[in-house]
C-alpha cells in the first residue's frame, strides 16, 4: 500500500511520536509511507524509508486554512496514495474531501478526548474507519460525534520496546525521579505537585534527584518554582530541563518515572516502577492490580491528584529494594510488550487500512455506495422495552456484521443517535424516510408486537406501508423478535400475511406468534421461534447499581427496609376514553399488601413515559412510601431488579428485565403477550387485568418471593437458553446480510 500520514506538527508530543513510530513500523511491514506535516523537531528521527514533506502551518486562520488545502489537494492529486491517514482535526477535516475526490481510503485517529460543540462538531471529520487510542474516546466518538461504533476500532499508541529497553540487572538504589510532558496549563499538575513535595522526599532521602522533562507555555514559570525550592533546600534537588530529544537515555538513568500516557507507557517498556499521575487523575501505581488502560492510562475517571497521595506512593515505592522494583518494572515491560508494542500496532493499523480497501472494492462490484440496512420498530419514544431491543440488535449487527451501516426511523432522532451511536432518520419525514430506503440493502421491521391492530390500525398501516416502500426499492425483507397480533380485522391479516410471506427471513418471538403465522397461512422460507431480543440486556455495573440505590431509595433503607420489590405499572382504559378503570386503583391496597409481607420496600419503574402520571397516582393511594425512578436504561433496571425479591410487571419487558436477573416475576395479563411470555420462561401464568380478586396479585408475588431460592436454578437454565436463542437469531441475520 501506499500510505499517507498527515498531523498537524512534528514537535515533541505523545501524537507526533507515535506518527513516526507509526511510519516506521508500517515500512517495516513493507508498505510505501508519506509523512506530510509543518514539520518540527521529530522530523530528524524519521527513517530514511519514510519521505516527509513538509506543508503550510495548520490554523484556523483563514489564509492558513486556504493554503494548507492547497497543499494536501496537490499531494493527493499527484501522490497515488491509497490510504490518508490523518492525525489531527484540522487535517482530517481538510484531508477528507481531497480523498474521496481522489479515490482514497480515508482514516481518522482519535488521539485524546476533546470539547465537540456544534460548531467544532460540523468541523470534525471522521473515515471510513475511525482509530481510538483508548476505550473512552470511543465511547467520546459515538455519544458526542455520532460515529457508528461498528466503524471505530480501538487500537492503543505503540511504543517501540526495542529503543525503550531496561538498563540491564537492578542498579544500586539511586532514587532518580523522572516526569516527562508537556508544561502547558492542562498537563502541569504533576510538576507542581513534585516540586511541592520536593522537601519532604528530600528530607527522607538525602539522595532524591527530581528531573522535570518537557517545554511549554508554563516552562518558565515551572522551571522558576524549581529553583526556588533548590534554594530553599540549599541543594539541586528538582532540575527543569525542557524539552529533550534524548528521552531513552533520561529513562535509563531514572529509578521511578512520574506521569501519564505515552511516555509512562515507555517507562514501563524501559522496565521502571510508574506512578500513573496527571492533570486528568490520579491512577497509583501501574501493578497486576491496577491496569487503567481504558483511559490510555490518562487517568481519565480516577480522583484529582494532590501532594499527599503522590508523596505516599513514591515514598513506597523508594523504600522498595531493587529486586522488588524490578519485579515491578518487569510486569510493566511485559504488559506494554503484550498490548502496546509499536509492530504489534503497526500490524492492526494496517488491518484497519486492509479493511477499508476491501469494503471500496466490494461496494464498486456491488455496484452501491455503501451497504446499509434500515430498522423500523417503535424507537425514540422513550419506551425502555423497544430501547432494549435496539441496542441488543446494534450490539449484535456489530459484532457478527460490522461491514453493514444500520439506520434507524426513530421519533426522536438527536436522543436515538446520541443514546445508540447510529444514524437516525425522522420516521414521520417522508421525504427522508425514501431517501434512507432507496440507498439500503436490507429493511429490517422489529422488533415488538408491530404487526397488530388491537392498539390502532393506523400503527399497522404506517408499518405495512414503510416495509412494501422497502420492498419496492429492492430491500431484503428481514422480520426480527417480532410478536404477531391481535389482528381483529380481515383486510389487516391478509396484509399481514402478505407481507410475511415475501420476507426472507421471520424471527419469532414465542410459540404463540408461530400458532398466528399458522393461523395466517403463511409458511415463510425462513421462520423459527427464537426469544425477545431484550433478554440480552445485560446489568450495570455494581457501582452503578449501589449509587442509584443510595440516591432514589436512601429514605427507605433508612427506615429499616433494604429489601426491595420491582413493580412497573402501564396505563389502562375503560370504556369511557378519559376515565381510568377503577380497578387498577385497588392496585394500591395489593401493593401494599405484597410489601408488607415481603417487608420490603416498593421500587416503581417507569418503562415509557405515558405510565408515569398512573404511577403517581397508584403510589397517592399506597400507605407504603413508594420510590420511583426516573427514566432509566435497560441495564440500569436489570441490575438494580437483581437486588430485588421479587417483580410485578404489567409491562412485558418488566418480566424480560427480571428474567435477565434471575428474579421470578408475577405478571397482569393487560396483554396477550404477558402470558405468552411467562409460559415461554416457565414462570406461573399472570392474574387477570381486571384484578377481580386483588388477594391473588398478593399471593401470586409473595408466593414467588418466598420460592425465590428455589426459581433461581431454573431461571438461570431458562435465561441461559433464551438468551442463546435472541444470539442465534442476530446471528442468522447477520448471516443473510453477510452472503449479499
Amino acid at each position: 500500500m501506499n500510505i499517507l500520514l498527515c498531523t498537524a506538527s512534528l514537535e515533541y508530543g505523545g501524537a507526533e511520536t507515535h506518527v513516526c513510530e507509526l511510519a516506521s513500523g508500517l515500512v517495516a511491514l513493507g508498505h510505501r509511507v508519506t509523512v506530510a506535516s509543518p514539520g518540527g523537531a521529530l522530523a530528524a528521527s524519521l527513517s530514511g524509508e519514510v519521505k516527509h514533506i513538509r506543508l503550510p502551518r495548520f490554523s484556523r486562520r483563514l489564509r492558513d486554512l486556504i493554503r494548507s488545502s492547497r497543499a494536501i489537494r496537490k499531494l493527493l492529486r499527484r501522490g497515488g496514495f491509497n490510504i490518508v491517514h490523518a492525525h489531527a482535526r484540522l487535517p482530517a477535516y481538510i484531508c477528507r474531501k481531497y480523498a474521496k475526490k481522489y479515490g482514497c481510503g480515508f482514516v481518522v485517529t482519535a488521539h485524546a478526548l476533546f470539547k465537540m460543540t456544534p460548531a467544532l462538531r460540523r468541523l470534525s471529520a471522521w473515515g471510513e474507519r475511525t482509530i481510538a487510542v483508548s476505550e473512552d474516546i470511543k465511547q467520546l466518538l459515538v455519544e458526542e460525534c455520532g460515529v457508528y461504533p461498528g466503524h471505530i476500532t480501538v487500537i492503543p499508541n505503540g511504543i517501540d520496546t526495542r529503543r525503550f529497553a531496561p538498563r540491564g540487572a537492578a542498579a544500586p538504589l539511586a532514587r532518580r525521579i523522572l516526569f516527562v510532558s508537556r508544561m502547558d496549563p492542562d498537563c502541569s499538575l504533576t510538576a507542581q505537585l513534585l516540586c511541592r513535595i520536593a522537601g519532604r522526599l528530600s528530607g527522607e532521602f538525602p539522595d532524591v534527584k527530581i528531573t522535570l522533562v518537557g517545554g511549554g507555555s508554563e516552562y518558565e514559570r515551572i522551571r522558576a518554582l524549581a529553583e526556588g525550592v533548590n534554594t530553599v533546600l540549599g541543594r539541586a534537588v528538582v532540575e527543569a530541563v525542557g524539552a529533550r530529544g534524548d528521552i531513552e537515555r533520561l529513562l535509563s538513568e531514572a529509578d521511578v518515572f512520574v506521569g501519564v500516557s505515552r511516555a509512562a507507557l515507555e517507562a514501563a517498556s524501559a522496565g521502571l516502577p510508574v506512578i500513573l499521575c496527571g492533570n486528568e487523575g490520579y491512577a497509583g501505581i501501574l501493578s497486576e492490580d491496577n491496569i487503567p488502560a481504558h483511559s490510555n492510562f490518562c487517568g481519565r475517571g480516577c480522583p484529582l491528584p494532590d501532594a499527599e497521595t503522590l508523596h505516599r506512593d513514591l515514598r513506597r515505592i523508594l523504600l522498595m529494594s531493587p529486586e522488588e522494583r524490578q519485579e515491578l518494572g518487569n510486569f510493566g515491560r511485559e504488559y506494554v510488550i503484550a498490548h502496546n508494542s509499536s509492530d504489534l500496532t503497526a500490524r492492526s493499523v494496517a488491518g484497519v487500512y486492509e479493511a477499508v480497501l476491501y469494503n471500496r472494492q466490494k461496494n464498486r462490484k456491488s455496484g452501491r455506495a455503501q451497504r446499509v440496512a434500515v430498522i423500523c420498530g417503535y424507537y425514540g419514544f422513550g419506551n425502555a422495552g423497544d430501547n432494549a431491543i435496539l441496542d441488543s440488535m446494534l450490539t449484535g449487527l456489530q459484532k457478527y456484521s460490522p461491514q453493514v451501516r444500520p439506520v434507524v426511523l426513530s421519533a426522536n432522532t438527536k436522543v436515538c443517535a446520541k443514546r445508540f451511536g447510529v444514524r437516525c432518520v425522522s420516521r414521520t419525514n417522508p421525504l427522508a424516510v425514501f431517501c434512507a430506503l432507496r440507498r439500503a440493502s436490507y429493511f429490517i421491521l422489529g422488533g415488538g408486537t408491530l404487526l397488530q391492530d388491537a392498539t390502532s390500525p393506523r400503527s399497522l398501516r404506517y408499518y405495512l406501508t414503510v416495509s412494501r416502500l422497502a420492498l419496492f426499492f429492492g430491500c431484503r425483507l428481514v422480520i426480527a423478535g417480532s410478536g404477531l397480533g391481535p389482528l381483529y380485522g380481515g383486510r389487516s391479516r391478509l396484509r399481514v400475511a402478505a407481507l410475511l410471506r415475501r420476507a426472507v427471513f421471520v424471527g419469532l418471538r414465542e410459540p404463540t406468534a408461530h400458532d398466528m403465522l399458522r393461523s395466517l397461512k403463511v409458511s415463510p422460507r425462513r421462520a423459527s421461534v427464537y426469544a425477545d431480543l431484550g433478554i440480552l440486556t445485560l446489568p450495570a455495573s455494581e457501582e452503578r447499581v449501589n449509587f442509584l440505590l443510595t440516591k432514589y431509595a436512601e429514605k427507605g433503607s433508612a427506615g429499616g427496609k433494604d429489601r426491595y420489590v420491582g413493580i412497573s405499572l402501564r396505563r389502562v382504559f375503560s370504556r369511557h376514553p378519559r376515565r381510568p378503570d377503577p380497578a387498577y386503583f385497588r392496585l394500591a391496597s395489593a401493593l401494599d399488601e405484597i410489601c408488607d409481607t415481603c417487608r420490603a420496600l416498593p421500587l416503581f419503574f417507569v418503562l415509557a413515559p405515558e405510565d408515569r402520571k398512573f404511577t403517581m397516582e397508584i403510589i397517592a393511594r399506597m400507605k407504603n412510601p413508594g420510590v420511583i425512578f426516573p427514566c432509566l436504561t435497560p441495564s440500569e433496571i436489570t441490575g438494580i431488579l437483581s437486588r430485588c425479591l421479587v417483580a410485578v410487571g404489567m409491562r412485558l419487558h418488566m418480566l424480560v428485565f427480571a428474567l435477565a436477573a434471575g428474579l421470578p416475576a408475577a405478571g397482569i395479563a393487560c396483554d396477550p403477550k404477558i402470558g405468552a411470555f411467562l409460559d415461554y420462561a416457565g414462570l406461573p401464568p399472570p392474574v387477570p387485568a381486571g384484578l377481580p380478586a386483588p388477594g391473588e396479585l398478593v399471593s401470586l408475588a409473595a408466593g414467588l418471593a418466598e420460592a425465590r431460592e428455589e426459581y433461581a436454578p431454573r431461571l438461570a437454565v431458562r435465561y441461559k437458553e433464551l438468551a442463546g436463542l435472541a444470539d442465534a437469531e442476530i446471528r442468522a441475520i447477520a448471516e443473510i446480510f453477510n452472503g449479499y
